[in-house]
């Protein structure tokens, strides 16, 4: 590890990683782990990074399989935010876990409740699944199915259903969407759900499918009841989500980019318009 430390030292900065871009500034924060700047090649931009000793003793190797190896700088393992997701959140876990057991203060104002929260949307096999409730707001969850990560369809001891999102999953949803979520009552549950009563189920489960691709999901969705669904209990929304997909107000990434000075043409998907099918029914997942 010596010689990692001697490469991350400041005499030794700025320092090039080849493809994985250069490191111009590196704090040390646990025994072979730095807080880094790094520069990416293709785009001259900094970003935050961690960068990791491949022998730092505290680090779990269950994490070390998620870095990038420098093949310019062996012995060193980058993490930083690419198009597959966003690793450095295993290394502030594993950061987070070496201040509590030394009896060091974290963050203020962060837990590490909430960064497993939101490390285990993008990496449950490192983190674990979400697990699913067991208080709702209609009582203790008796039966439930897997839609995906942090989605999940219950049954309850009172007989009722629902669906449950986690934290940070319920970020995707409008804000229409959410105010249909019913005061949970949780009890301190991490990580944090909204729940929605069945009949209030199709707005949020719609929006959240329409950023979920069909691999990620763990059983089938009745698709054509799930919008029966959403016209049956709330057709307003449906009327002004198709106005607006019609209208190509719904082209999430084409507005991100409008408001950041690129102009591109926004896109309408016929899939996204919400639909009407005789004789399906509302009930969209079966257990």
């Amino acid at each position: 590890m010596n010689r990692e430390m001697s490469m991350m030292a400041p005499e030794n900065l700025p320092l090039d990683l080849g493809e994985l871009g250069t490191v111009t500034e590196a704090e040390p924060v646990m025994p072979g782990v730095y807080d880094a700047v790094l520069e990416r090649p293709e785009t001259g931009l900094s970003e935050e990074a961690y960068i990791v000793s491949q022998d730092a003793a505290e680090i779990s190797d269950a994490a070390k399989r998620y870095g990038k190896s420098a093949p310019d700088a062996s012995g060193l393992l980058v993490y930083a935010e690419d198009e597959s997701g966003n690793p450095r959140y295993i290394i502030a876990y594993e950061l987070f876990r070496y201040k509590i057991l030394h009896r060091l203060p974290l963050p203020e104002g962060e837990t590490i409740c909430e960064l497993a929260a939101i490390g285990a949307e993008m990496y449950p096999e490192y983190f674990g699944g979400y697990p699913v409730p067991f208080l709702t707001p209609w009582g203790r969850t008796t039966r439930n199915k897997i839609i995906a990560n942090g989605l999940c369809w219950l049954e309850t001891e009172q007989g009722r259903r629902g669906l449950a999102v986690a934290f940070p999953k319920y970020d995707d949803l409008s804000d229409g969407a959410r105010g249909l979520a019913e005061p949970s009552g949780d009890g301190g549950q991490s990580p944090e759900y909204l729940f929605f009563r069945e009949a209030d189920s199709g707005v949020p489960l719609w929006e959240l499918l329409s950023v979920l691709p069909d691999q990620r999901l763990s059983c089938k969705i009745n698709r054509a009841a799930l919008m029966n669904a959403v016209y049956q209990f709330h057709p307003e929304y449906a009327a002004q989500h198709n106005l607006a997909e019609q209208a190509r107000l719904n082209d999430g990434l084409g507005l991100l980019l409008h408001t950041q000075g690129i102009h591109v043409e926004l896109k309408s998907d016929p899939q996204r318009i919400l639909s009407f099918t005789d004789r399906i029914g509302t009930q969209s997942i079966d257990f």
